[in-house]
């Protein structure tokens, strides 16, 4: 890649000139490359690859998702560091799960404030009660350092955490956790004023 003023005459010039050089901006600059058409080996490990990014996103825009899990998944977005979207955020964790030799495990629901003072409840659906969920929670969406289990109640998962301070807003992030692989499940981070 060569650094060029002016190219073609002009302050900036975009895109390929007969299949043999390419002109585009980068980080600011000015720059041109050879035209290159980029390898498309097709081998199995890419077409496995392609097949979970292909499930992931079909299970993003078919699945139900209440507007408090849309949420979560963009503020967990807004702390990952990197520049991303709600659906980029899940997109990433769906990869990670699925590039391990476990199934991905979908966390969803609501929170509601419940119990008694100082307690929260979070009802998980559509996860059988073998299945192990851990949360991680804390006073700002960075720190979720205190963890719990939740319990199998009615056909819902609850979690019930005493001793929250009423009037303070907390934040949540659920996973499936396995001792084998890691964890085979993921939230965004929800969040709720304790009452």
């Amino acid at each position: 890649m060569a650094k060029v003023t002016a190219p073609l005459f002009s302050f900036s010039a975009r895109g390929a000139i007969a299949d043999a050089l390419v002109y585009f901006p980068w980080k600011g600059i000015a720059a041109v490359r050879q035209y290159v058409i980029p390898a498309n080996p097709k081998t199995a490990a890419q077409q496995t690859q392609r097949g979970y990014v292909d499930d992931a996103n079909l299970l993003w825009h078919t699945e139900y998702w209440n507007t408090s899990d849309l949420a979560a998944w963009k503020t967990l977005a807004q702390y990952i560091g990197d520049v991303m979207s709600g659906f980029n955020a899940f997109m990433r964790r769906y990869l990670i799960v699925r590039g391990k030799p476990a199934a991905w495990k979908r966390l969803y629901g609501n929170i509601t404030a419940g119990g008694a003072v100082g307690h929260i409840i979070y009802k998980v659906d559509g996860i059988d009660e073998a299945t192990v969920v851990q949360v991680y929670y804390g006073l700002t969406p960075t720190a979720l350092y205190a963890n719990a289990a939740l319990a199998f109640v009615a056909g819902f998962w609850i979690l019930d955490v005493a001793g929250l301070v009423s009037g303070s807003k907390y934040y949540f992030r659920f996973t499936q956790p396995s001792e084998a692989v890691g964890p085979t499940g993921y939230t965004g981070i929800y969040s709720i004023v304790c009452p």
